[in-house]
């Protein structure tokens, strides 16, 4: 099907999405147990022309090391193009809460493991820009990045000082 697509869009850049995005074994509760290879038959059954979404060790990961995405990539073939589920708040576990805290676990040295760098936006459009900003600021910033510093510049860019404070104030009951 990929494939398929492939050959008929004028699309500059095709992403897939497989079954099994994740190491996390609630996919083999939801979808069966995964096969053997699976991500090793994938990377070498696809064209390399298409990219594959890949949303780390867990399927809302805490956090991307350089010896998983290095893994990922060598079955792959490819760098994966990561698909980050924070700030989303749309799952029945998650929609209770706003995430607006600023990404952590992200280090800038992983960028040269990935192809790209998505994330999984909240409901609330404009306020998960405030977590948005924090992940280009720790790209941008590399060691130098201050997770802290980085909402408290966002929040107050784009809510006003007055909003951004009350939001630091009530920030881990958001969360």
């Amino acid at each position: 099907i990929v494939h398929a697509a492939l050959r008929t869009t004028h699309a500059s850049r095709v992403v897939m999405c497989p079954t099994y995005y994740s190491d996390d074994r609630m996919l083999d509760v939801v979808f069966g147990k995964r096969p053997a290879g699976y991500l090793d038959d994938l990377g070498r059954r696809l064209d390399p022309r298409v990219g594959v979404y890949w949303t780390g060790e867990e399927i809302c990961t805490r956090e991307f090391s350089i010896g998983h995405l290095e893994r990922v990539g060598e079955a792959l073939r490819r760098k994966p193009t990561l698909w980050d589920n924070y700030p989303v708040n749309d799952g029945p576990r998650m929609s209770r809460f706003l995430h607006l805290r600023a990404f952590t676990g992200r280090p800038s040295v992983i960028g040269q493991y990935v192809a790209a760098h998505a994330i999984n936006p909240a409901l609330q459009a404009h306020l998960c820009l405030i977590p948005a900003a924090s992940l280009a600021a720790s790209y941008r910033e590399g060691t130098g990045y201050c997770y802290m510093s980085a909402f408290r510049a966002a929040a107050r860019t784009l809510a006003g000082a007055e909003l951004a404070d009350m939001l630091e104030d009530d920030l881990y009951a958001l969360q």
